[in-house]
């Protein structure tokens, strides 16, 4: 369904750091805890379910205020 027949290198790269994100963001069976994850032993972060809304390349339209300055976008 994608636009393209090669995936652009950045696409590649923001799938594995999504991969990786999600992998942490679970209890590990043999972990040293049975009820956090590894990142919220690291963070505080405690999953919620803002992090369960989209799948990676989802396509989303937000709405944002914004003008066509060169200043950054955050």
């Amino acid at each position: 369904m994608l636009p393209f027949k090669k995936m652009p290198l950045r696409m590649v790269t923001k799938m594995v750091y999504t991969a990786v994100y999600w992998l942490n963001m679970f209890p590990v069976v043999d972990g040293i805890s049975k009820t956090l994850s590894p990142k919220a032993i690291v963070t505080g972060v405690l999953p919620d379910y803002l992090h369960c809304k989209l799948e990676f390349g989802s396509y989303v339209q937000t709405h944002e205020n914004h003008n066509n300055s060169m200043a950054p976008r955050n």
